[in-house]
């Protein structure tokens, strides 16, 4: 699968972070089973984009993770 820059795909889906809306203190949600890729893939852009995020796994009716822009 070929991803557009800045897109995840931890269940071989792709899924849109809104990375140039994403505010700090702000968060998304991902829902995803594979929350250990989820998570590398959101540290990688993150890093490449000079943005700090934090990520915890999450049930929120959906399994997968929440992450955080702090900085």
């Amino acid at each position: 699968m070929i991803l557009k820059i800045g897109q995840i795909d931890p269940d071989g889906v792709a899924i849109d972070i809104p990375w140039d809306e994403w505010e700090v203190d702000s968060s998304v949600f991902v829902p995803c089973i594979d929350t250990d890729k989820a998570m590398k893939q959101l540290k990688a852009i993150a890093r490449q984009r000079d943005m700090k995020i934090e990520c915890r796994i999450r049930i929120e009716k959906y399994f997968g993770i929440r992450a955080w822009r702090v900085a």
